[in-house]
């Protein structure tokens, strides 16, 4: 169509329509006389009809054929779309360049060796002078990070934990309690104010004044609550990311010889390239560690 290339979404788009083999669902709402304009689906009401004005595009064979692809396809974890390349490898958009900024990609040198390259750069290296990296270097310096925490756990990760466990959730609780106990204060000062009013004390210009005022100052705790809920919320999840990785390295007291993605994924965030010398690891549980090469 219109001297295109064709592709595989819209391939796969009339491998799977119904149209295209020439059964067509029809009636698949119909409108209650009880209700009129209210469209309802009604299973059983359906009918089928064979398109015989039209050459079919594709055979009833043939679609089942796709179909089976398609569900081995997913059986396999093969996921159609842009999205399928973000998570291909397990370095797959988590490593970012340190010059600019920019997600780092794949790329496969001569001699199959794989190393990943700065996006900007790819483009043009005067935007970003930041060179490749070998992949191999990049699972040989993981690996060497988590020797590290291994044998340096009870100076770095269990301080660390404790640290996390005394400070961050105590302010937040006093203050989240102190705001509670203002919201019950501008409640009990509207019920006053509704009582005054009724007894006609107050006139309604100085009651509507003083409710909006109320009103205003009780969105503004309900807010910092808000906040301080999800702060905590957070806090309390990278608490959880590091036990995780303090048990780990609890467990494994022999020194690290080979790269797993399972490990990888389970604790870094992301990987940054400041130079082919230097490569950094943000971890979930909020660490910041650097490598030298």
């Amino acid at each position: 169509k219109n001297g295109r290339h064709w592709c595989d979404a819209a391939i796969r788009g009339i491998a799977g329509n119904e149209k295209y083999v020439g059964d067509v669902l029809l009636q698949k709402t119909y409108t209650d006389a009880h209700f009129i304009g209210t469209k309802i689906m009604e299973k059983w009401n359906v009918i089928f009809f064979q398109i015989i004005t039209y050459r079919l595009l594709v055979g009833k064979l043939l679609q089942s054929k796709c179909k089976s692809v398609r569900q081995r396809a997913a059986e396999k974890g093969i996921v159609y779309g842009t999205g399928k390349y973000q998570k291909r490898y397990a370095f797959s958009g988590k490593v970012i360049c340190g010059k600019c900024g920019s997600t780092c990609k794949r790329r496969i040198h001569s001699g199959n060796e794989i190393a990943w390259t700065c996006a900007a750069h790819i483009e043009s290296a005067q935007k970003c002078p930041m060179k490749y990296v070998r992949e191999e270097v990049l699972k040989a310096a993981f690996v060497t990070m988590l020797n590290k925490l291994i044998f340096s756990r009870k100076h770095i990760l269990k301080p660390l934990l404790e640290q996390l466990k005394t400070n961050s959730n105590d302010e937040n609780v006093r203050r989240m309690q102190e705001l509670q106990k203002q919201l019950e204060s501008h409640a009990e000062k509207k019920n006053t104010l509704h009582r005054l009013y009724a007894q006609k004390v107050i006139d309604p210009v100085l009651f509507r004044q003083e409710m909006n005022a109320l009103q205003k100052q009780a969105e503004s705790c309900r807010m910092e609550i808000a906040q301080l809920e999800q702060e905590t919320h957070g806090e309390t999840e990278i608490i959880a990311e590091l036990k995780q990785l303090l048990r780990f390295t609890e467990q494994h007291s022999a020194m690290l010889t080979e790269f797993q993605e399972t490990w990888f994924s389970a604790f870094a965030e992301q990987i940054i390239l400041y130079d082919r010398n230097h490569i950094g690891f943000r971890l979930k549980c909020g660490l910041l560690l650097k490598e030298e090469i």
